[in-house]
C-alpha cells in the first residue's frame, strides 16, 4: 500500500554530533557542496532512495536528514509488491542502520499510497471509463494513464498501466526487477498522492511520523480513504465495443464493425444484407455467408456489452481488504 514517501529528522548537533563525512562514507554516489552561507549540503543513495544531508560548514555537524523514494523498490526491486506491515518496518530500520541514525521519527511530508488490481481487460478500456472527481482542477487523460489533481497539485488521484510504467523506467536505464510470472498480467495501479503535509489531508492532529507507516491504524486508514474517494470517482459503464476486442481478434476491421454493429443494430445490419445483390452470381449464397459473419460478430459484442467496471474494480477492493487487512 505504502510506495513513495518523503520525511525528515531534525537533528541537533549539541545533544546529537554527527559527522557529515561519516555519513558520506555510508553513501553512494555521495556529492557534499557548499554554499555562500553557513550551511552545505550532502547528496547520495541508499539504493534506490535519495538522501539529502543539511550541515553546517564550519562544524561539517549535520542538522538534517531527508529520505525520499519508494520503500516496495528499496525491499523488492519493484513496486508491484504491496509492503506489509512488517515490510514497512523492515523499511525504515533498514534505513536507520544504513545511516546508522534511528529515523523513526523522522517527519512525513510526502506521501503515495494505492493498490493493484489484477485486470481481465486492456488497461486503456478503464482509463477511458474513468470520468473524473467532484470538485478536482484538472484531469489529464494520456492512452495508459488518468490523474486528476488539484490547483495546487498538492493532491492526486491517478490510475496508471503498472506494468508499461515499469518498462518505460527499464527503456530509460532505471532498471526494476518484474516477477517473470506477473510479465504477461494487465495491471491496473490506483493511487493517491500527497504533496504536502498528508495529516491534515487525512484529518489529523499531528505530523505523521515514520514509524506510523508501520501501524495497522494508519494502514487501515489509508485503505479507508482509497475505498471512500473510489466511491465518488465517475465510472461510467462500456456500453461499446472496446480496444479490447481489436487486440484478441488481431484485426482493426472486426473492431470497426464492431462499432458500426453497435450503432446500427443487430436487425437493421441484417436487413440490409436481404437487399444487396452484390453483383455475383449467387447473391443468396452470399447473403448467408455475411449473416452468419455477422451472427459471429454479435456473440463477441455481446461478450462484451455494457460492461460495468466499477463493480468489477469494487469486488477487488473486497478481496484486498480481506486478504491485506
Amino acid at each position: 500500500m505504502i510506495d513513495t514517501i518523503k520525511a525528515y529528522l531534525q537533528i541537533d548537533p549539541d545533544r546529537d554530533p554527527i559527522s557529515v563525512s561519516d555519513l558520506s562514507s555510508r553513501l553512494e554516489k555521495a556529492r557534499i557542496t557548499k554554499g555562500e552561507s553557513l550551511t552545505g549540503y550532502l547528496n547520495g543513495y541508499l539504493n534506490n532512495i535519495k538522501v539529502s544531508i543539511l550541515f553546517h560548514s564550519s562544524s561539517n555537524l549535520v542538522n538534517r536528514v531527508t529520505v525520499t523514494g519508494s520503500a516496495p523498490k528499496f525491499l523488492f526491486s519493484n513496486n508491484l509488491a504491496t509492503c506489509s506491515l512488517s515490510d514497512t518496518q523492515t523499511f525504515i530500520d533498514s534505513i536507520s542502520s544504513a545511516l546508522d541514525i534511528d529515523m523513526d521519527d523522522a517527519i512525513v511530508t510526502s506521501l503515495d499510497f494505492g493498490l493493484n488490481f489484477s485486470v481481465s481487460r486492456p488497461i486503456p478500456d478503464y482509463i477511458a471509463a474513468i470520468k473524473g472527481y467532484p470538485r478536482i482542477h484538472k484531469t489529464i487523460y494520456q492512452k495508459e494513464s488518468i490523474t486528476m489533481t488539484t490547483k495546487s497539485k498538492n493532491w492526486a488521484i491517478t490510475f496508471y498501466d503498472k506494468i508499461k510504467e515499469i518498462s518505460d523506467n527499464n527503456r530509460n536505464h532505471q532498471r526494476m526487477k518484474i516477477p517473470e510470472e506477473l510479465t504477461d498480467l494487465k495491471i491496473l495501479r490506483y493511487e493517491i498522492r500527497y504533496r504536502k503535509q498528508p495529516h491534515k489531508k487525512l484529518e489529523r492532529e499531528k505530523s505523521i511520523k515514520l514509524k506510523d507507516l508501520s501501524s495497522s491504524k494508519l494502514t487501515k486508514q489509508l485503505f479507508e480513504v482509497l475505498r471512500s474517494t473510489f466511491e465518488n470517482i465517475q465510472i461510467q459503464e462500456l456500453e461499446y465495443p472496446t480496444a479490447n476486442i481489436a487486440e484478441s481478434s488481431g484485426f482493426l476491421k472486426t473492431y470497426l464493425a464492431l462499432i458500426g454493429l453497435y450503432h446500427f443494430g443487430y436487425d437493421r445490419m441484417n436487413n440490409i444484407i436481404d437487399q444487396m445483390h452484390f453483383g455475383v452470381k449467387n447473391p443468396a449464397v452470399k447473403r448467408s455467408t455475411l449473416k452468419k459473419q455477422l451472427k459471429t460478430l454479435a456473440s463477441q459484442n455481446n461478450e462484451f456489452h455494457k460492461c460495468n467496471l466499477r463493480n468489477e474494480l469494487e469486488a477487488k477492493f473486497d478481496a484486498l481488504e480481506v486478504t491485506f487487512l
